[in-house]
């Protein structure tokens, strides 16, 4: 009816989307740029080292509710395989698409697909499909690192209430007399202070003015 794919997608879904992307890519990208037999795949221990390479961008398992990398590679088993490598006999990542794609909307297809299948087991009762991802913008802070009570009323913690008030107290240094009191003391004249204004309001300072502005006389022509 002429309703997108993505129509239904929520976050999770397009961070799927990119993962299958970006993986795909990294999976031939790497075979081409190390142009050696045999370093034809990625290993799966270099995963995060070569993802961060190639996108610019640390890869966080925690953002995919995953504990090992391997369990976000899994996440995307439709797209990219973790195999073990007859030679090295390390763990590698295969990508089961082909490297020239005619269109990129198989990512697109692979990605309902799932979500449909996702769906239809949540329906059913199976907790274990729902995706643990942490929403954008989603800040963890680790327990205990917030003792109970020390949050504001308006939902900042009292210690960054604090560190904002430090930071913008203005401390002056006690070695430095201010400049009404150094000049009033003789420590220093109003040369010596650069860029300072003269300001009847500071105690022990006068401006120097000058004197009063003599006219020549007036003469007829």
């Amino acid at each position: 009816n002429g309703e997108p794919l993505f129509a239904n997608f929520q976050f999770e879904d397009w961070s799927m989307l990119s993962l299958r992307f970006e993986l795909h890519l990294l999976s031939h990208a790497f075979r081409k740029d190390a142009n050696d037999a045999d370093r034809v795949l990625v290993p799966l221990d270099h995963l995060p080292f070569y993802y961060n390479r190639y996108f610019k961008k640390a890869l966080s398992t925690k953002t995919y509710g995953a504990d090992t990398v391997e369990e976000v590679a899994r996440l995307v088993r439709d797209t990219i395989l973790v195999t073990k490598n007859p030679i090295s006999k390390l763990r590698v990542l295969e990508s089961q698409l082909p490297e020239e794609l005619e269109c990129l909307n198989i990512f697109v297809m692979l990605t309902e697909e799932h979500r449909r299948e996702r769906q239809r087991r949540i329906d059913l009762g199976d907790d274990a499909a729902r995706l643990k991802f942490l929403a954008p913008g989603t800040l963890s802070v680790p327990s205990g690192s917030l003792s109970s009570g020390s949050a504001s009323p308006s939902g900042t913690p009292s210690a960054v209430s604090a560190a904002v008030a430090a930071a913008s107290t203005v401390v002056r240094p006690s070695a430095v007399p201010p400049p009404a009191v150094a000049m009033a003391s003789g420590a220093a004249s109003p040369v010596q202070i650069r860029g300072l204004r003269p300001s009847f309001g500071m105690p022990g300072l006068r401006p120097s003015l000058p004197g009063p502005v003599r006219m020549p006389p007036w003469r007829p022509w």
